[in-house]
């Protein structure tokens, strides 16, 4: 894995980059992979690298305006090998062997010094008038940076206008977990620099104290140590300063030198430079926390609603804990997919957004009624309610839902056009007690929910398809509804009898969630009346009676057939031994 080196003509302005293996890279003055901001010759998005591992395939996309330079022609695309460069506009790109991060680059220096950061902090600016105006520009200057290697030339580029000694001033990301790997996210410079050389040493030290550390060299190497190449006469010292944050360590590193004796940077003056570059380590340590607090929580927005992420900031996140609580899960399978994906085997892509979009249905009604998505299993979504908000109305929130599911994904579906095509639903609820909250390990965490209570939706769940219902309901929340539903609810319950959970061995009086009659007019209130009524007698063993109550129900209630088919299967008798329960699946019932 090569590093690509780019560096403007002047060399005020310069970066190092590493190239995984066969991964497209977009190279641009705006891009947030390998931007080129100082180059207005370089377009926005200007090429597209790929190091297969052997060489680096450059290609200049359509829009690029200026061409790339390659061994003294212009071209549109071009094969770069190690140790060869291309250009683009006044930016050389030099790919180079990554260096060993053992491998020291400079000699050792002849004085090691820090300063702890408490003893720093400590200390007054001798130059406070200047060094405060140039922090008053911090925060608004990085705010607007859109990636890290933007954020990253901000920062390079006030800690070489705020510290009048340095000669470059870099921001260098190490990564401890990669054997100390390190990289040049943006790095600036006054003057003409051959190279770009940090010590190796230096940023390792700092790394592993956690402090920042100055070195001072000679400016010829000394007795038995092999000459150095510098980036001009005269470099001779540099500090290194840790930037609190994420795994990958951020230092700021400001080198410089001058044609006097060295102890010129034990003086009150280079004091000011440390300390200016501390606080600027400070607030970018923060600006970072913020953003990465940013991106998290932009990363769990899209599980709650936005009534439950009010009231977590109300809370400031102390709800964010898994807990014990009564909840009611949702589970929402597409009918269909399997066949779905087998015609479409050869425009998959077309079929994943076909089912993201029908998935969004689940997950916006689930949202929209106040719940929490949980998890995605397969082509089935989870969503629950009673955490991290508790209430008395979660249960009537959530079959709410389940019939706006039902409304939008309706059983004989087709409008392909629409985005919801051939998939139907299957919704299944249960309600208990349960730990919700973010669950996981230390590496991994989800907010979710764990219990028996999430085994019986999902049972439910499975058992739309045997009966042929949209919406199946546990005991416990058809209660809660029943309970709700004085407050002046708008559905109905039908009685399903009690039946035998699939893979669960418990027996479970299972209910039907429906639509007023308004909504679904060819299921009357009255052929509800028939249908429970049936049901009755075929738990009572009175089968002959059970079929003829279920031919009054209108023959486009699809759930009646499946007792039907049972009573037909035993010429109208119960079998002997039976004991009212279904237990779909088994041979005889």
């Amino acid at each position: 894995m090569p590093d690509l080196i780019a560096q403007s003509q002047d060399a005020s302005h310069f970066w190092r980059q590493p190239l995984a293996d066969n991964t497209t890279f977009l190279l641009g003055r705006s891009t947030s992979e390998l931007a080129v901001s100082w180059d207005p010759q370089v377009s926005r998005c200007h090429a597209r690298l790929l190091w297969d591992g052997e060489t680096l395939h450059v290609e200049r996309v359509p829009e690029a305006k200026n061409p790339i330079y390659f061994e003294g022609q212009a071209v549109d695309s071009c094969r770069v090998q190690v140790g060869q460069r291309f250009v683009i506009g006044t930016t050389v790109f030099l790919l180079m062997a990554t260096p060993d991060a053992r491998t020291e680059s400079r000699p050792t220096p002849f004085s090691v010094q820090s300063i702890p950061r408490r003893e720093l902090q400590s200390r007054k600016f001798h130059e406070a008038a200047q060094r405060i105006d140039a922090l008053a520009r911090l925060p608004r200057l990085i705010s607007p940076a859109t990636s890290d290697t933007d954020l990253a030339r901000r920062v390079a580029e006030l800690l070489l206008d705020g510290i009048a000694k340095a000669s470059a001033a870099a921001v260098i990301e190490y990564d401890p977990s990669d054997g100390g790997r390190h990289r040049v996210l943006h790095g600036e410079a006054r003057g003409r620099l051959h190279t770009f050389r940090p010590s190796w040493r230096l940023i390792r030290h700092v790394a592993e104290s956690g402090e920042g550390k100055l070195h001072l060299w000679s400016p010829q190497p000394a007795d038995g140590e092999e000459s150095w190449a510098t980036q001009q006469a005269g470099v001779d010292w540099a500090f290194c300063l840790p930037v609190e944050g994420e795994s990958r360590l951020w230092c700021l590193y400001v080198e410089g030198g001058e044609d006097r004796d060295h102890t010129a940077y034990r003086d009150v003056a280079f004091e000011d430079d440390w300390k200016f570059a501390e606080v600027v380590a400070t607030m970018l340590a923060n600006f970072r926390a913020a953003r990465m607090w940013e991106r998290r929580h932009a990363h769990v927005r899209p599980f709650f609603s936005p009534s439950v992420l009010e009231w977590l900031d109300g809370e400031s996140g102390r709800g964010l804990e898994p807990r014990q609580a009564d909840v009611c899960v949702l589970f929402c399978d597409l009918r269909g997919f399997s066949r779905e994906s087998e015609v479409s085997a050869d425009d998959l892509l077309r079929l994943l957004k076909r089912v993201s979009r029908t998935l969004g249905v689940m997950t916006t009604e689930i949202l929209a009624a106040g719940g929490v998505i949980g998890d995605f299993h397969g082509d089935a979504a989870m969503g629950f309610w009673g955490w991290p908000l508790e209430g008395d109305d979660y249960v009537a929130d959530a079959c709410r839902a389940a019939l706006r599911i039902r409304r939008r994904l309706p059983p004989r579906s087709s409008d392909v056009d629409a985005g919801l095509p051939v998939f139907r639903a299957g919704l299944g609820l249960a309600s208990g007690e349960a730990v919700a909250g973010p669950i996981g390990t230390a590496d991994q965490l989800k907010v979710t929910v764990f219990g028996p209570v999430v085994n019986r939706a999902a049972r439910l769940e499975t058992l739309t398809k045997t009966l042929k219902a949209s919406v199946l309901l546990d005991q416990a929340t058809a209660e809660r509804l029943e309970d709700s539903k004085r407050a002046g609810t708008d559905w109905r319950l039908r009685r399903l009898g009690r039946v035998e959970l699939p893979r669960m061995g418990r027996v479970e009086t299972v209910y039907e969630l429906l639509p007023t009659e308004a909504e679904v007019p060819e299921i009357s209130d009255q052929a509800l009346d028939d249908f429970a009524a049936a049901v009755e007698a075929f738990e009572a063993g009175d089968w002959d009676r059970s079929y003829e109550l279920f031919h009054r129900v209108p023959h486009y209630d699809a759930v009646k057939d499946y007792y039907v088919g049972q009573i037909v299967r035993h010429d109208r008798r119960a079998p002997p031994g039976w004991d009212g329960i279904l237990r779909p699946g088994t041979a005889v019932n």
